[in-house]
């Protein structure tokens, strides 16, 4: 690597191995007619500004996932940032 940064090539990179792993769950409201995922994508971009996903701050790994997720589907969801913590038993 040229001194005092990158040099513009990939020929010094290495792959990093994942040392991190999350399950991620999909949940809707029962009252949401979708019952599997084409179904609830068709439902999603059949009623754009109507559906919410609730992330615990922006950036985190379940943002970032509900990002690709759009990215991929096309649906028009809006991402909300939720205190869950308001809503622990303690």
């Amino acid at each position: 690597m040229a001194k005092g940064g990158w040099n513009g090539t990939f020929c010094d990179i290495a792959p990093v191995p994942s040392i991190y792993h999350e399950p991620f769950v999909l949940g809707v409201k029962p009252s949401v007619v979708a019952k599997t995922l084409p179904e609830f994508i068709a439902y999603a971009k059949a009623n754009p500004g109507k559906l919410y996903m609730a992330s615990s701050l922006f950036w985190t790994p379940q943002d970032v996932a509900h990002q690709l997720f759009k990215m991929m589907t096309g649906v028009p969801c809006v991402g909300m940032v939720v205190d869950f913590s308001r809503n622990l038993a303690l």
